[in-house]
């Protein structure tokens, strides 16, 4: 096992922000190749949110994901966001493209939701799970953010956390009112597939993988300070002191 930060690092020097001939698309180069090592992710998000031009106090997901090859190199980001420039919103829709730029493209989409998570919340707490959490040699790694309605996380089926204060702290049984619509982070680590010609494209051998109790559980659920601020009921499991450097 070794311990593993996902990092996207912005090109230190002379920072270009490129738009190309196409109204609304802007290129943010990143550093190549885009690997787990030791190192922050939230300095992606700051260069996105200033190549947008958006206010930051506005800017809400609507989905994120990032997924890594079983060698920890990242092979797909994709993020859709909306936030505020001139009294007016707007969306950007971001991806990686090719290994070494983000590209925003900007859409016509109807007034955000007003629901996601902010950006920032949930860079900061990838960070940190992928600064505590180990990752075995060859597994691949992605991390999802999820949302849906009428949805109890209990950490007997599923291990659950809350973001916080730069720390991860476990939580034992998270219910939000009926209709609300939650968003949540979904972070897994599954071994790389094998092809056994059946056309199952699945990570992790299956289905049910972390979705009962006792099961091996590839998955761990983190919750975010807006979304959870929206739970009528938390139960927090106790916690352990954090190791030394952490």
């Amino acid at each position: 096992m070794r311990r593993s930060y996902l990092v996207l690092l912005v090109l230190v020097f002379g920072i270009a922000v490129i738009s190309s001939g196409c109204t609304g698309v802007i290129s943010v180069p990143v550093a190549h190749p885009l690997q787990i090592e030791e190192g922050p992710v939230t300095g992606v998000w700051e260069e996105i949110l200033k190549a947008a031009d958006l206010r930051n106090d506005t800017v809400q997901l609507e989905t994120f994901d990032i997924h890594t090859d079983a060698g920890g190199e990242v092979d797909s980001l994709h993020i859709l966001f909306s936030g505020v420039r001139h009294e007016k919103t707007v969306w950007y829709d971001a991806a990686l493209t090719g290994t070494d730029r983000v590209v925003l493209r900007q859409e016509t989409r109807p007034e955000s939701s007003g629901s996601g998570p902010h950006p920032s919340g949930v860079f900061e707490a990838l960070d940190t799970c992928f600064r505590t959490t180990p990752r075995e040699d060859g597994t691949i790694t992605s991390a999802d953010l999820l949302n849906g309605v009428n949805i109890v996380f209990d950490s007997e089926y599923i291990r659950t956390f809350a973001y916080s204060d730069g720390r991860l702290h476990p939580l034992r049984l998270v219910t939000f009112p009926r209709d609300e619509t939650v968003y949540y982070l979904s972070v897994c680590n599954y071994p790389e597939p094998t092809m056994n010609g059946t056309g199952d494209h699945r990570s992790g051998g299956g289905a049910t993988g972390g979705a009962c109790r006792g099961c091996e559980q590839p998955c761990l659920t983190l919750f975010t300070e807006d979304p959870l601020a929206k739970a009528p009921s938390v139960e927090r499991l106790p916690e352990t002191a954090p190791a030394s450097g952490q």
